[in-house]
């Protein structure tokens, strides 16, 4: 990842886009100058029909010409933007049980079929599109579930660096589902909708810590599943890891060893905040995690949308203030009984030690823009 004290050589233009430069790592004083710069950059790429192939989303990103509205008239989208693990499920699903209303999602997979909320094979998608009369449309705003770019895990600083510009692309688009002439699920081509049908946005943050070790988690349970790479003598075999602290360390030198000479020549790379976490386990989703926060610090920004910073340990120390202000944030009213929340497993003590956790924290300040460490610092309070 670039030094911060390189910013000033980096060059702009067509090699900026087209390596999808890692302006999220670079200097915080400058950073809303170089995302402007490179938005007004990019303003004629956005015409074109597809976008690059990125971030695990195979196939091109097809825009597609939403129905005509207007940005303060009818339906509009409040993105639940979070790196993926961090209580998105949870928060989609509180708010349709106390609101009575209906949640949707950027991927049609998750969807039950995927029902366009603008009645096309576009996204977003209702979620629960079967629980009709338990939930209602919403008739202003529609809490929308999107993951963004730059979250990959099995993959390497080529694959998950991002530009402002790429990253809101992913935020934009997803995949639906339909059924072929032969009565199978078919996944539909990448699909975007257009940025001004975004009105606002929550920003789901959790423990980075936490976050880490239950993506190792899901990786387990979703390979689990699956009848590829389930073979013991792969070493990318998800069957080879124990869903504990010692698995988790063997899995991530797994993947560090894998990664290692990638990220050593990548010219994104921080070179300082690499060598402080050295010899951190699974520190590529350390540095995702803090490109991916940056990152959707700067394009909410760049949109101009109100956006609400959600701490998902916010529903266990003050449940009720933070679901009357999130209720709020979305122009909506409680109606109806909040689900039980269960908080997830505090791994940073057991999942790291004592002199990888100070790593991380001083690798994730070198990394951080000022919003996102605002915004976290106080995971690493114990580290101080």
């Amino acid at each position: 990842m670039m030094r911060k004290e390189e910013f000033a050589q980096m060059r702009f233009g067509g090699d900026t886009i087209e390596h999808r430069t890692q302006l999220a790592m670079v200097c915080p004083q400058r950073m809303i100058f170089v995302s402007l710069l490179l938005f007004v950059v990019v303003a004629v790429l956005t015409q074109h029909e597809t976008a690059p192939n990125h971030q695990g989303i195979h196939g091109s990103i097809k825009k597609v010409k939403p129905p005509l509205r207007n940005r303060d008239e009818g339906l509009g989208i409040a993105w639940l933007m979070s790196f993926p693990n961090s209580g998105t499920s949870f928060t989609s699903k509180l708010i349709r049980h106390v609101t009575a209303l209906s949640t949707a999602t950027n991927y049609g997979e998750e969807a039950g079929g995927g029902l366009s909320i603008f009645g096309s094979d576009q996204p977003p998608f209702w979620l629960d599109p079967h629980s009709i009369p338990d939930y209602s449309r919403p008739t202003n705003l529609v809490l929308t579930k999107t993951h963004c770019g730059g979250r990959c895990e099995l993959c390497g600083p080529k694959t998950y660096i991002e530009s402002p510009h790429s990253f809101l692309l992913q935020c934009l688009s997803g995949r639906g589902v339909g059924n072929s002439t032969k009565g199978t699920k078919q996944i539909s081509d990448v699909i975007g909708y257009e940025k001004s049908l975004v009105r606002k946005a929550v920003h789901l943050i959790r423990n980075p810590f936490d976050n880490v070790v239950s993506r190792f988690h899901l990786e387990l349970h979703t390979f689990a599943k699956q009848k590829v790479r389930n073979h013991r003598n792969d070493p990318g075999s998800m069957l080879n890891y124990t869903e504990d602290s010692k698995g988790f360390q063997s899995f991530c030198s797994m993947l560090d060893q894998t990664y290692r000479n990638e990220e050593k020549h990548s010219r994104w790379m921080d070179a300082t905040a690499m060598s402080i976490m050295e010899d951190v386990p699974c520190r590529a989703d350390i540095v995702r995690y803090v490109q991916w926060h940056n990152l959707a610090f700067v394009v909410t920004r760049d949109l101009g949308i109100p956006t609400m910073v959600l701490h998902y340990e916010d529903y266990r120390t003050k449940f009720d203030k933070t679901l009357e202000e999130l209720v709020t944030f979305l122009e909506t009213d409680i109606k109806g009984k909040a689900v039980d929340f269960v908080a997830g497993k505090s791994y940073a003590k057991d999942y790291f030690t004592a002199k990888e956790r100070v790593a991380i924290r001083d690798g994730v300040k070198q990394l951080a823009m000022q919003d996102t460490w605002n915004s976290i610092q106080h995971y690493f309070k114990e580290e101080s």
